[in-house]
Parts: structure tokens; sequence; C-alpha cells
């Protein structure tokens, strides 16, 4: 394991939840579906209340408030988000937007499971770790049970043109 210490993870956390967020608020505006758009709004939401969270107990000097946070522009380096943007670009499903969006979730449960249990951490900054991994375990659920809905009804919808091409 990398050795963190408090302030680095809470910094990586808030970088990380506003990143977040960003690809969230941008793959809601490509969304066709309004369950998704709406699953991702929230979501959205929820990062920025997480990325608010840590910030109450970051001490350094990377970031000034929490509104000069939000009002910052997305992280165009973050490859999650150049992801999204190289698939809207290319007029990709929502569909891939949920995979990437699954593998982040996990990638970010991995990452702040491993500071609560390696980290020595003040009881309530712990408890803001523990809450964002209850929430994000809540995302990652909800967005593997919409994508199975998604390719469900995909696979529904490609079988009937299959079945109407040779009728």
């Amino acid at each position: 394991m990398k050795y963190y210490t408090l302030q680095e993870a809470l910094r990586t956390a808030v970088k990380l939840e506003k990143d977040r967020a960003d690809f969230y608020l941008a793959a809601a505006d490509m969304a066709t579906t309004p369950k998704v758009k709406e699953l991702f709004n929230r979501i959205a939401e929820e990062e920025f209340r997480h990325m608010e969270s840590f910030l109450r107990y970051y001490k350094g000097d990377t970031f000034v408030t929490f509104q000069d946070i939000l009002a910052a522009p997305p992280d165009f380096d973050d490859s999650t988000y150049r992801e999204l943007l190289h698939m809207v670009a290319k007029g990709t499903h929502e569909k891939t937007a949920m995979e990437l969006s699954i593998q982040d979730e996990k990638k970010c449960l991995d990452l702040y499971t491993e500071y609560v249990e390696e980290l020595s951490i003040d009881p309530l900054v712990k408890s803001v770790f523990e809450q964002a991994i209850l929430e994000t375990t809540e995302h990652y659920e909800t967005l593997k049970i919409e994508y199975d809905k998604l390719a469900e009804t995909e696979k529904g919808l490609v079988s009937k043109n299959f079945e109407s091409n040779f009728s």
C-alpha cells in the first residue's frame, strides 16, 4: 500500500468527488433516458455533498472555498471525464457512460476503504469516509441495476428488430 497522510487522503477525496460530480453532470447532459438523466444528476449532487464534507476537515491550501471549487471548470486531464467527452463526440449511448460510472465508483470504493483501513483517522473524519463508502456503494449498486435494465431493454429492441426483418 502507498503511504498516505490524512491531508493527502482528504485532498485526493475532494478532487475525486469534484471530478466525479463533473463527470455525472456531463453524463446527465448526454443521457437520453429521463430515468438515467435523473440518476446521473442525483449522483452528481451527492458527489458535491461528499466533497463538501471532506473539505471541512482538509487543512491544506490546495483549495480555497467550496464555492471556488464548484466554479472551477472540469479537469480535462481526468481520464474518466476525457473518456466521457470522447464518447459524446462519437455519439455513444448512455449505456457506455454507465459502464464508466460503475468502474469509477468501484475504484472510489476501493480507495476510500483503503483509507479507512490504513490511516489513523480522527473518528469524525473516519465517519465522513465511512458515509461516503456507504453512499458510493449505493451508487455502484444502483448503477449496476439500471445498467442491467438498460441492457435488457436494448436486448429486447435488438431482438424485436431482428425478428421484424424476417417477418
